[in-house]
């Protein structure tokens, strides 16, 4: 029990032990779990330490827990003038927070014993009552709670006590009640008053006073001490000045009937000891941590290592150098396999290495999942996190450095640092390419069009045809009468309507009628808009034209509706699945995806590339880098699931808020920028994509390919057709030799036949010449000695010269043939007279010496009568002229 020496005293300012409060309500706010309490052996002190003691009950037995603990109390003399032996104890503690209740001049003693051992580092934490702030050598980064300046004026708290009096006796007079001054205690009295609680005073000033005073609200507890007091938070900065830094407030309000208490503390606007601005962590802690990750492109890439290689462990001094760590798989059964990491998280491992002064040992998780929430048994409740979350909650890492989301279900077992990469959900689909077939230069037509442009050619060709031909003014009347060769032919007007189509030149073959002419510039007209059309539309289908994403996003009906043929999914025990199990809206999906989920990243990857899955559902920086690697991969929709990357410490870890502030000033300065163009946007397996979005398709040999193949089956018809007009021409040309060799055999025939006949003639002549009585035989002698030896020639002559030829009979051939019929008398032979008829009409034989001999004025008499006479010796061959 605490004697009080002043009875009539009424403080309207609140004692130092009240600052015990204020000091809990610091160290939940910067989130400490352990503290050391420094006091002096004095009442303050130890009102101090009960009240603080006090309050970390009553939390404990209001929220169920404990929040805070006091690991070590520290009792100071106030004689002594060196307390560096009671302070040399703190050194081999873990707790790094120091609560300091003592009077200013005990505090400067502390102080300097503290700063010579070297308590006052970045490492530690003090907290200093009001009292002990006011020393005249309080060290930088110190902070304290202080009476705010309105609050502490004296003349305002004077007149509040005033108006405390004032109300207190008002309302105990309106009461009732009546003062009886002779029991009062007099001023001057030695004698010590019982507990003011239990005293006339406290009913008449503590108990139903309440005041908005210029102070502020004014009310008091049972101890007579006021409850409700504004202070402001003092911070030491490093000139030494006093820099307020949070601030707590107490106000009545009066619509409520309440009191309301707000504490706010600026953390970024803090300087800590040692000049710091990252918030201690409160412990003694390893400067190495044990790190547990998983294998994820980009962010983590696992390379094994051969027996007896070592990892290329590198700094990092700048952005274009990939540091790597060694980071070995610890199996279940024992086995350890070796590998090595490096990546985007391992970059960043480094970095954080080389700012915070710490060391890492990495391995990745055993059984290759993130950490998911499993019932270990159907007949029991209990369940245990696997993955990389079960890893750290059973101890075997200090903290996860991952591609480990952000939810709920994990942050309630452990704490995650500010986010280091913020993402959303997409979905990874297969491109769908339009594949250009070998005829798509025909697209632009469908079927029945390209079918009915074929069928007019050649019905306007023959109907052109049939206008030439019929027209009096066309090609092949105008042929009739100039014996031209050029009239229009089926063929050539087939070519024509061919030509006028394709817009190749004409240069012969073109109608000359006027009906034709007409019909012809129809169906210019007609080509050239068939023509416009096509390219029109054919650069619609070869270059505008982009092949649309199979899936527009997560409200796609093929997901929401989902059928047999349509398979998407998701990684097994991710944070993705567990989004879709705890979405009602998703719940038709998640029960269709639930059997084809697969069990890594790189299998899902792998199955969309392969067909065997239409869409594949996960974060949005891996699938980004997979779209970017692959041309054939793109991401479709938006972004859904909002959520965020983190580094995973234990629950109430001291290391969270240090790698908090050390991820906010890399995303402050852009080193986190940097690192996503480096490993995500620019990564060295980026393909070479064309980018569909910014300009239209080229065209390739993919596209026209088609037409190529065209024109090459044209120069194979061609040399086709080559081939057959050679061998037709072989065929005729041996044809028409034939021809030639039988119209020859036939005319070699016909001269043997007609030479013939004129032997026989010859020899009737001969034979008439012999029997002539009337041819002297000196003529007949000269007649001989011509037909035997004479080269003369007989010519075929008008009847008006009567000039003879024997029928070209030559001399050799005639004296051969004399020969064997010649009598022995020396006359000719007669020949037979079946010829006779045959014999000239009128005929002069030119006889040697020019002389001649006139055949009729000396054979009439003698020749048959009817022998000129006779028609065939008219017209027989014989007259012709021969050689």
């Amino acid at each position: 029990m605490v004697n009080y020496s002043h009875p009539l005293l009424l403080r309207t300012l609140p004692p130092y032990s009240y600052e015990s409060i204020l000091w809990f309500r610091t160290l939940q706010e910067f989130q400490y779990r352990s503290v050391i309490f420094i006091y002096t052996n004095n009442i303050e002190g130890e009102t101090t330490l009960s009240n603080f003691r006090s309050t970390i009950f009553q939390s404990h037995k209001a929220y169920g827990q404990k929040s805070l603990e006091i690991t070590e109390l520290i009792l100071l003399q106030p004689y002594k003038k060196n307390f560096t032996d009671e302070l040399q104890s703190i050194l081999g503690k873990d707790t790094r927070v120091i609560l300091l209740a003592a009077s200013s001049d005990v505090a400067s003693r502390v102080y300097r014993a503290a700063q010579h051992l070297g308590l006052f580092d970045d490492s530690w934490v003090w907290l200093v009552s009001e009292e002990a702030l006011v020393a005249g050598e309080t060290p930088q980064g110190t902070l304290s709670w202080k009476i705010s300046k309105l609050t502490s004026d004296t003349q305002l708290n004077l007149k509040d006590a005033i108006a405390v009096v004032d109300k207190g006796l008002h309302n105990y007079l309106s009461s009732g009640n009546s003062l009886d001054f002779e029991n009062l205690p007099s001023f001057c009295s030695t004698s010590l008053p019982v507990h003011p609680s239990n005293s006339w005073y406290s009913s008449v000033l503590y108990k139903n006073t309440e005041i908005t005073g210029d102070t502020g609200y004014v009310s008091f507890n049972k101890e007579g001490s006021r409850l409700c007091v504004n202070y402001d938070l003092i911070n030491i900065a490093t000139n030494a000045s006093e820099v307020v830094v949070g601030s707590y407030t107490c106000s009545y309000n009066a619509s409520a009937s309440d009191v309301q208490r707000n504490l706010s503390i600026a953390d970024s606007e803090i300087v800590w000891p040692g000049k710091s601005t990252i918030k201690p962590a409160g412990v003694k802690f390893s400067k190495h941590l044990r790190v547990v990750t998983i294998q994820e492109t980009p962010f983590v890439y696992a390379e094994k290592l051969k027996p007896g290689e070592e990892c290329n462990s590198t700094q990092l001094n700048d952005m274009t150098n990939n540091a790597s760590m060694k980071c070995p798989k610890y199996l279940d059964n024992g086995t350890v396999l070796e590998f090595c990491c490096h990546g985007y998280l391992i970059d960043m491992m480094d970095m954080l290495r080389i700012n915070m002064s710490v060391t890492f040992s990495l391995h990745l998780v055993a059984d290759g999942n993130y950490g998911v929430l499993l019932q270990v048994s159907n007949s029991s409740s209990k369940s245990e996190w696997n993955g990389m979350m079960g890893e750290l909650l059973s101890g075997k890492a200090d903290m996860i450095v991952a591609p480990l989301t952000i939810d709920p279900e994990r942050a309630e077992y452990v704490d995650f640092t500010k986010p280091f990469k913020f993402l959303g959900t997409t979905i990874l689909i297969k491109e769908n390419t339009k594949v250009s077939s070998l005829g798509s230069f025909l697209q632009p037509f469908q079927s029945t069009l390209w079918f009915l442009v074929v069928v007019s050619v050649h019905v306007i060709a023959l109907v052109l045809y049939l206008l030439d031909r019929f027209s009096p003014f066309g090609q092949l009347q105008l042929a009739r009468v100039t014996d031209s060769e050029d009239s229009l032919s089926l063929s050539t007007a087939v070519w024509f309507a061919w030509g006028v189509l394709l817009n190749s030149g004409i240069g012969e073959g073109t109608p000359k009628s006027f009906s034709a002419r007409v019909l012809g510039m129809v169906w210019a007209g007609f080509a050239m808009i068939i023509v416009a059309s096509y390219t029109a539309n054919l650069a619609a289908f070869l270059v505008l034209d982009k092949p649309e994403a199979t899936i527009s996003g997560i409200d796609d009906p093929r997901l929401r509706n989902p059928t047999e043929n349509f398979k998407f999914a998701t990684v097994k025990h991710s944070a993705i699945e567990l989004y879709f199990k705890r979405q009602v809206e998703f719940t038709t999906m998640y029960r269709t995806m639930q059997n084809d989920n697969k069990d890594t990243v790189e299998e899902a990857i792998a199955a969309v590339e392969n067909g065997d899955l239409h869409a594949f559902i996960w974060d949005s920086p891996r699938l980004r880098y997979e779209a970017t690697k692959s041309c054939d991969l793109v991401t479709a929709g938006d972004l859904f699931g909002r959520s965020s990357y983190g580094i995973a410490f234990k629950k109430n870890s001291h290391w969270t808020e240090r790698f908090s502030h050390k991820i906010l000033s890399y995303h402050e300065v852009g080193k986190m920028e940097r690192y996503d163009t480096k490993w995500i946007l620019n990564s060295s397996a980026a393909a070479n994509c064309d980018d569909g979005s910014t300009s239209p398709a080229t065209l390739g040999l993919k596209n026209m390919a088609g037409v190529f193949i065209m024109v090459a089956v044209g120069i194979g018809v061609g040399f086709i057709m080559l081939m057959t007009e050679i061998l037709y021409s072989k065929y005729q040309g041996e044809k028409e030799k034939q021809n030639d060799i039988a119209k020859k055999a036939v005319a070699r025939w016909k001269r043997y036949v007609q030479r013939r006949r004129a032997l026989r003639k010859t020899w009737a002549l001969i034979k008439d010449i012999n029997d002539s009585e009337v041819i002297t035989e000196n003529e007949r002698q000269r007649i001989r000695a011509y037909l035997e030896g004479s080269s003369c020639k007989t010519k075929s002559m008008s009847p008006s010269q009567s000039k003879l030829s024997p029928a070209a009979v030559t001399p050799s051939k005639l004296a051969s043939m004399t020969q064997k019929t010649t009598s022995k008398n020396g006359n000719l032979s007669p020949a037979s007279h079946e010829d006779q008829r045959e014999f000239p009409r009128h005929e002069v034989v030119d006889m040697p010496g020019n002389d001649s001999v006139d055949m009729p004025a000396r054979a009439t008499s003698v020749l048959p009568p009817n022998f000129y006479n006779d028609e065939t010796v008219k017209h027989n061959p014989i007259y012709s002229e021969t050689d």
